[in-house]
């Protein structure tokens, strides 16, 4: 009977080694492919497009307040009905190009960096679900 109750014992233990270390390369495979799929993307946009978005907000920040002190300056001369005194540099023309270039630069970062959301959350739920 002792022998028995080994060899029982001995199937258990490999059967349970067996699974650990399936599980154990299960979980080396989720960490790959979540450094892979997730990670990775999560880096690159955290170095590369946060400090794009950052610098071209602050540049449309500036440019919308230049933007609007022109405007502003405009309304002033015309309630005045002194436009001969007002400079031809104080019209919002050549800043509205430059906002509206600037927005338009921002625009292609925010639909770059709303795809690869997309592409992580999507990740997120089906990666994660499968383990």
């Amino acid at each position: 009977m002792s022998t028995c109750g080994v060899v029982v014992k001995g199937s258990t233990l490999m059967k349970v080694g067996d699974c650990e270390r399936r599980l154990g390369a299960v979980e080396r495979e989720f960490i790959q492919t979540s450094a892979v799929s997730f990670l990775t993307p999560l880096r690159n946009f955290l170095e590369g497009d946060w400090r794009t978005i950052s610098r071209e907000r602050r540049l449309l920040e500036n440019l919308r307040l230049d933007l609007d002190a022109c405007k502003t300056r405009v309304k002033k001369a015309k309630a005045a009905e002194a436009k001969a005194v007002v400079s031809p540099d104080s019209f919002p023309r050549p800043h509205i190009f430059s906002f509206n270039r600037s927005n338009k630069s921002t625009q292609c970062v925010l639909v770059s960096t709303i795809t690869n959301c997309l592409h992580m959350t999507i990740f997120a739920v089906r990666g994660c679900s499968k383990y």
